[in-house]
């Protein structure tokens, strides 16, 4: 759930996801202006939002589109097919901590009481006259006024006063709510709208007398189903249901797997049930039919036992599943609660080992993150080896959509957040001796929180994963060329004059260097007022792009000119050094009294 701080005035943001889907949605409606000729960024939030929240098409869009000159503070109306009829207001305001304009959304209400006078001939745009005629003409169930801005809503003031103007409209014998959506609601629904879900019902059949459980408002269902029942499920929809699984697909040759295909197709197939922890599916919903025998489930997903899934299909294509394997499922519905579903998939996940960042591979900041790549025509893979074990229909999707080299455009989450940390951030020691701790809660002595916070943006994950890539490269190569038994061209890798003592050291050091290399080249090259500038840090990334080679033998000269500077204790050992972010925080402090900094500026 996204969060803010309250106080008496406003909600400060606290939330990183918010400042990321601001960035985002910024983004898309500054395209939409230029690319799709809107007039103002405005009317291209309004599409947008249509769009992508409403998910309507253009012609309806343009259909109930009233905005312009006499729209009487009424920018869309649309009767649904339920007949509640749906007046919209669109404020594209950008700073996140202002409230929603008062005036703007008085028009609207004086609007609509204009139109239910029935005095607006001469008063009114042609369209919202066509529109409002339309509502006359349809048996009126309800009326919604939608307030709808990118930042915060109504001040607590207003909120009181436009209720008092809704009781007023409702004396009109018409039933009038308010709806009022701002930056929290927009950045909560098209999160939702990121989690991928089965949308077609599941059933399965031949389910009798399920046990169930019921605790406030989520329910559970719990029975057995045929291995040849979960088989054809998982082969309709495949690796779509796993998508907020922790895990992705391991594939066959992964030992757990293994022992489950052997159980599966073995003589003791018959107490597969019993063996295996079976299957669970998050749902929006659940009905058992006990006339049917059916249980159907909606909004599906499987969120453990995603390899049990997975290998049945796996043994049931090769003709191997046996008749007599039967699963334990569990349904959870989670009544389209997005906090209670990401919670069902941490904790029914904690109990057995596994790394800390698939955890998050759900959290909105990481759907967040995922989205904003795509764009930007990368791969976020969320959980790793997601696509080591592809089946043929998802890789030549892939290579359709990002070329056949797709595998060179994914951005692994774990090591880009290490990327991102180290560069960004300056924390060396967390990134390499403690990474773990990064997708950890800090509630639990994790740095979840403080790294992926209002100051975390998608351009400069990106940005510190290809800077890294290329550090690890040179790094590697160094490495490759020490083990072979030819002489080692030292200056490929430093512009120090080459003597004993650099070889040395360089052997002792570079083999684990990459992450110090990585932060200094920040140290020394970026502009530290320019760190939460987009445009700043795109340029930075192409100067690196055309200029890597230069960038990283000058941070390993810094790196090396730190060491032969002895002022580090002799008795520490290579390991320790470059993980201590104490020793790291003494280098940048060498870097600034030799005046060793030179930042980029374009």
């Amino acid at each position: 759930m996204t969060k803010g701080r309250r106080n008496s005035l406003t909600t400060v943001i606290i939330d990183p996801t918010i400042n990321l889907f601001k960035n985002q949605l910024n983004g898309e409606i500054q395209k939409l202006v230029s690319e799709q000729g809107f007039d103002s960024a405005g009317k291209a939030f309004q599409y947008w939002y249509f769009k992508n929240i409403w998910n309507f098409e253009d012609d309806l869009i343009e259909e109930i589109d009233t905005d312009g000159g006499q729209d009487q503070g009424i920018d869309a109306i649309y009767i649904d097919d339920e007949n509640i009829v749906h007046f919209f207001q669109f404020k594209n305001i950008g700073d996140l901590n202002k409230n929603y304009p008062q005036g703007e959304a008085e028009k609207t209400f004086a609007g609509i009481a204009l139109l239910q006078s029935g005095e607006y001939k001469g008063l009114v745009n042609t369209k919202l006259k066509e529109q409002f005629e339309q509502v006359l003409k349809a048996v009126r169930k309800h009326y919604i006024v939608h307030l709808i801005s990118p930042a915060q809503g109504l001040a607590e003031d207003a909120k009181r006063i436009f209720q008092i103007r809704i009781d007023d409209l409702n004396k009109y014998g018409e039933k009038y709510s308010l709806s009022v959506t701002d930056i929290f609601g927009l950045t909560e629904e098209h999160t939702k709208k990121l989690r991928f879900k089965v949308r077609n019902p599941i059933v399965f059949p031949r389910v009798n007398n399920p046990y169930f459980t019921k605790n406030r408002e989520h329910t559970s269902y719990f029975f057995t189903a045929s291995g040849k029942d979960i088989a054809e499920i998982y082969e309709k929809y495949k690796d779509k249901l796993l998508e907020q699984n922790v895990r992705a697909n391991l594939g066959k040759k992964n030992s757990t797997n293994a022992a489950i295909y052997n159980s599966c197709t073995s003589d003791n197939s018959k107490y597969f049930c019993h063996y295996n922890n079976g299957i669970t599916f998050l749902c929006d919903s659940s009905e058992y039919d006990a006339f049917t025998s059916t249980v159907t489930i909606d909004g599906a997903q499987i969120v453990n036992g995603g390899q049990t899934a997975s290998t049945l299909y796996q043994a049931y294509t090769d003709g191997k599943l046996k008749d007599d394997v039967f699963v334990p499922v569990r349904t959870i519905n989670s009544d389209k609660d997005s906090d209670f579903g990401a919670n069902v998939a941490i904790n029914l996940n904690n109990q057995t080992k596994i790394d800390s960042s698939f955890l998050k591979s759900n959290h909105p900041v990481m759907l967040r993150v995922q989205d904003d790549l795509a764009k930007m025509g990368y791969i976020y893979e969320r959980r790793g080896f997601e696509f080591d074990n592809l089946d043929e229909e998802k890789e030549d999707f892939l290579a359709k959509k990002y070329g056949i080299g797709y595998k060179s455009k994914i951005i692994p989450q774990k090591d880009s957040a290490k990327a991102y940390t180290a560069f960004f951030r300056q924390l060396v020691q967390l990134a390499k001796k403690d990474s773990g701790k990064i997708f950890i809660d800090e509630a639990e002595g994790g740095s979840f929180e403080n790294i992926f916070d209002t100051s975390f943006s998608t351009i400069k994950l990106l940005t510190a994963y290809t800077i890294y890539t290329q550090v690890l490269a040179i790094v590697d190569d160094f490495n490759r060329e020490k083990r072979k038994k030819s002489p080692l061209d030292y200056t490929k890798y430093t512009n120090l004059s080459i003597n004993a003592d650099v070889t040395n050291l360089m052997n002792k050091i570079m083999a684990q260097a990459t992450i110090f290399i990585l932060g200094l080249i920040f140290v020394i090259r970026f502009n530290k007022s320019e760190i939460d500038s987009e445009s700043y840090i795109k340029k930075f990334s192409e100067y690196f792009k055309a200029n890597s080679l230069d960038l990283i033998k000058h941070s390993t000269d810094t790196l090396l000119g730190f060491f032969l500077s002895g002022k580090i204790a002799e008795s520490r050992t290579t390991d320790s050094i470059l993980k201590s972010q104490n020793i790291y925080d003494q280098m940048v402090k060498y870097v600034e009294e030799n005046g060793l900094s030179k930042e980029l500026n374009f």
